[in-house]
C-alpha cells in the first residue's frame, strides 16, 4: 500500500510502500543530504510520484465515471426510446386498420376488398434512416398474411418456424397476444431485405381484434449499438484530448520540479564543502532553500486544489445521469433536455478547469490575476444553486434564494462563481436532511453582501479561527476533500478587496457572508443593455473559413449560416489561396495552426494575393495575452480564443466589417 504524508511545519514529505518493506523519505532539511549517495540516485522518484499520482487518479476517475455510469445509462435510455418508437408506429398502423374496418362496416367496401387494400397499404409502408424498416401481418392461426421482404411465406403457417437459436418467434407472438393482446418479442431475423445477414431483433406486436390479425414491427439491436458507438467515439476523442493536455502539463511540472530538486541538491553539496570557510555563501544557500521549499508547497497546494475541484463537475455528470435513469418514462421525456443541459454545464466546467491549469502554470503561487467582466450577480447565484440542486434534492434540503434587487457588477465571474459554489456545497454537505438553507443577496452603504445560512452541525469557536487556513479539515467532520475550499474562497474575495465572515453556533448551524466592495457595482441601465445580445446585421456577408479541424469547421459554418451569412470553408492554407484566386469574401476567419502553414505567414500571403485589404480574424487555442498581442501586431483585426464564444465571434465580425479594427 502506498501512503503519502505532508508535514508542512517541517516541510518534509514521506512516501511509504508498506507491502515492499521499506520507506523512502524526502526531507528538505539540509542535514539529511549530507551522506546519502542513494538519495542522490533516487531523489527523482518521489518527485515523479508526487506529481503524477493525482493526475493518474483523476484520469481513472473520469474514465470510470463516463464508461461505468454515464454510457450504460444513456444506452438504456436509447433502448427504451427505440422500443417506444416501434410501439407508437405499430399503434399508428392499427389506427389505419381501424379506418379500413370502418369502411367495411359502413358498406363502402367488402370485407375482402378492405382487407386487401389494408394489406397492400401496409406492405408499402417504410420508415427508418434507409426507409427499409417494415411491418408484417399474422393471424391468430399462425398464418403469415403479409411480409414485404418474404412474400413466399405468405399464406404459410409460421407456428413451427424456428430462428437460428431454435426459438419459435411467431408462436411466441400469438401466445403473447392471446394473453396480453400486445407486447415485445426477441428473436433472430434477417436484416431487412438481406437474407444472409441474421441479427438479433426485438419486435412489438398487437392484436387487431375485429379481424383477429396481429400487426407488428421491430428494431434491430445493431441500430441501437450503432448510435451508442457514435456517441462513444465522440467521448473517446474528448477523453484523449483531456488526457493529452493533462499529460503535457504533468510532464512540464515534473521536469521543472526535477530541475528544482537537482538545483537544491547541488546547493546542499556545495554548502557541505565550503560551510566552514564561506559563511556568507552558506547564508545565501539557506535563503535559496527556503524559497525552493515555498515553491514546492505552492505546487502541492496547486495539485490538491485541482484534484478537489475536478470532483464537483464529475459529481454533476454522475448525479444528473442517476436522476435521469430513475425517472419514469414520462418524467424522463420531460426532464431529458434539462438534465442533459446540466451535464453539459458540468462538462464546460471541466473545460474551464483545464483553462485554469494552463493559466496557473504561468504564474507563481499567490499571484492570481482577476479577469474582470460585467455580469449579473443574481444570475451567477441562480446558476450555482441550479448546479447543486441535485445534491440538495438527494438530501431533501430546500434552498431559498432571496435578493433585495438585481445587481450588475464588474468582477471576475468565474472565480466568484467558485466562491459561491464552495460555500453552498459546504452548507449542503454539513446540513441534515430537510433543514433549509437560505441564500440572501443585499446591498448597503458598506458594500454588497451574499450570505449562506444553514442549520447544520455548526463550528466550534476554536475551530472558527482556523477554518479559512489551507488543508484544514475539522476532526469531528468526516468528509472527502483537501480542505482548500474556504482558503481558495477567501483568497479570491480578498483579491476583490472584500472579506468573508463567519457566524456559527456549534450544533445549530453556520452563516458565511461574503462582502464585496460597492465600487464593483456598474450602472444599471448601461450594464443591462450590455447583457442583452446586440443586433448585428450580417445577412448576406460572405465569410471564408480556414480551419483544419473538421468538427470546428462544421460548427463555425453552421453558426454563420444560422446568422444568414454565406460561409465558404477550407482546411488548409493552400485551399484558401485557391479560393481567393477566383473569389473575394467580406472577411476571413483563420486558424493560426494549419497543417501546411502558420497563420501569420498565411496572412501575409493573403495580403500579397488579393488587391484589397481584407479583415482577417485569428482563431487560436492559445489563451495568453502575449500571443494575442503578437497576432494583433502581425495584422489580424481581432483574436477569438477556442472554444469559440459564438456571441463574441459575432460581435468581432460585425466590428471588423464596420470599423476595420477591434
Amino acid at each position: 500500500m502506498l501512503s503519502i504524508t505532508f508535514d508542512h511545519a517541517g516541510l518534509s514529505a514521506f512516501l511509504t510502500f508498506e507491502n515492499k518493506g521499506f520507506i523512502i523519505v524526502l526531507d528538505n532539511h539540509l542535514n539529511l543530504f549530507k551522506s546519502s549517495d542513494l538519495m542522490k540516485n533516487k531523489s527523482k522518484l518521489p518527485v515523479v510520484l508526487k506529481i503524477t499520482l493525482p493526475f493518474v487518479l483523476t484520469i481513472i476517475l473520469v474514465i470510470i465515471t463516463i464508461y461505468g455510469f454515464v454510457m450504460p445509462k444513456i444506452d438504456n435510455i436509447l433502448f427504451e426510446q427505440k422500443k417506444e418508437k416501434v410501439k407508437d408506429l405499430c399503434k399508428n398502423t392499427l389506427q389505419l386498420a381501424e379506418q379500413y374496418y370502418e369502411r367495411y362496416m359502413s358498406g363502402e367496401l367488402s370485407k375482402e376488398e378492405s382487407q386487401k387494400r389494408l394489406v397492400e397499404r401496409v406492405r408499402g409502408m417504410r420508415y427508418g434512416d434507409e426507409l427499409k424498416d417494415y411491418f408484417w401481418i399474422l393471424d391468430m392461426d399462425y398464418i403469415m398474411i403479409m411480409h414485404p421482404y418474404l412474400p413466399e411465406m405468405e399464406g404459410s403457417s409460421m407456428k413451427d418456424y424456428k430462428d437460428p437459436n431454435g426459438n419459435t418467434p411467431f408462436f411466441a407472438m400469438v401466445e403473447l397476444v392471446r394473453q396480453n393482446k400486445s407486447g415485445y418479442v426477441e428473436y433472430l431475423w434477417q436484416l431487412r431485405d438481406i437474407e444472409e445477414d441474421i441479427q438479433k431483433k426485438i419486435s412489438y406486436v398487437e392484436l387487431f381484434e375485429p379481424w383477429h390479425w396481429i400487426i407488428g414491427t421491430g428494431v434491430y439491436y445493431s441500430d441501437i449499438e450503432l448510435e451508442t458507438s457514435e456517441m462513444t467515439h465522440d467521448i473517446n476523442v474528448t477523453l484523449i484530448l483531456i488526457v493529452l493536455l493533462i499529460g503535457l502539463i504533468s510532464l512540464y511540472i515534473i521536469l521543472k520540479e526535477i530541475k528544482n530538486a537537482e538545483y537544491r541538491q547541488q546547493s546542499v553539496l556545495e554548502k557541505e564543502k565550503f560551510i566552514l570557510k564561506l559563511k556568507t555563501i552558506n547564508d545565501k544557500l539557506n535563503q535559496a532553500q527556503k524559497e525552493s521549499e515555498e515553491a514546492n508547497r505552492s505546487k502541492d497546494i496547486f495539485l490538491a486544489t485541482i484534484t478537489h475541484d475536478l470532483r464537483t463537475p464529475l459529481n454533476g455528470i454522475v448525479g444528473f445521469s442517476e436522476l435521469l435513469e430513475g425517472c419514469s418514462e414520462e418524467e424522463r421525456r420531460k426532464r431529458f433536455s434539462e438534465y442533459t443541459g446540466y451535464i453539459q454545464k458540468s462538462g464546460r466546467y471541466l473545460l474551464q478547469m483545464i483553462n485554469d491549469i494552463l493559466d496557473f502554470s504561468k504564474v507563481e503561487a499567490k499571484k492570481m490575476e482577476l479577469v474582470k467582466s460585467e455580469f449579473s450577480i443574481n444570475a451567477v447565484l441562480e446558476e450555482v444553486i441550479t448546479s447543486l440542486s441535485f445534491f440538495s434534492q438527494e438530501k431533501g434540503i430546500p434552498i431559498a434564494f432571496e435578493a433585495d434587487e438585481k445587481l450588475l457588477i464588474r468582477a471576475d465571474e468565474m472565480r466568484l462563481k467558485k466562491v459561491f459554489y464552495n460555500l453552498l456545497s459546504n452548507a449542503i454537505k454539513y446540513t441534515k436532511g430537510h433543514q433549509p438553507i437560505d441564500v440572501h443577496l443585499s446591498r448597503s452603504e458598506e458594500g454588497i453582501f451574499v450570505s449562506f445560512r444553514d442549520r447544520g452541525i455548526g463550528i466550534s469557536p476554536e475551530d472558527q479561527e482556523k477554518i479559512f487556513k489551507p488543508f484544514v479539515q475539522l476532526n469531528q467532520i468526516k468528509t472527502e476533500g483537501t480542505g482548500l475550499g474556504l482558503a481558495i474562497a477567501k483568497e479570491i474575495v480578498d483579491l476583490h478587496n472584500g472579506a468573508i465572515s463567519l457566524k456559527s453556533e456549534y450544533g445549530k448551524g453556520s452563516e458565511f457572508t461574503v462582502r464585496l466592495p460597492g465600487s464593483i457595482l456598474t450602472d444599471k441601465v448601461t450594464s443591462a443593455k450590455k447583457t442583452e445580445r446586440e443586433s448585428f446585421d450580417l445577412a448576406g456577408k460572405k465569410v471564408f473559413v480556414v480551419e483544419d479541424d473538421e468538427i470546428s469547421r462544421k460548427l463555425i459554418k453552421l453558426f454563420l449560416e444560422k446568422n444568414k451569412m454565406h460561409p465558404v470553408c477550407a482546411s488548409t492554407g493552400e485551399e484558401l489561396l485557391m479560393l481567393l484566386a477566383s473569389d473575394l469574401p467580406d472577411i476571413i476567419l483563420m486558424d493560426i495552426r494549419l497543417p501546411d502553414i502558420d497563420g501569420i505567414t498565411l496572412r501575409h500571403k493573403v495580403m500579397e494575393t488579393v488587391a484589397k485589404k481584407l479583415p482577417i480574424i485569428a482563431l487560436t487555442a492559445f489563451s495568453s495575452e502575449e500571443k494575442r498581442s503578437e497576432l494583433l501586431q502581425s495584422g489580424f483585426v481581432a483574436v477569438c480564443h477556442k472554444p469559440i464564444d459564438s456571441e463574441d465571434l459575432l460581435g468581432k465580425i460585425f466590428m471588423s466589417l464596420t470599423s476595420g479594427t477591434l
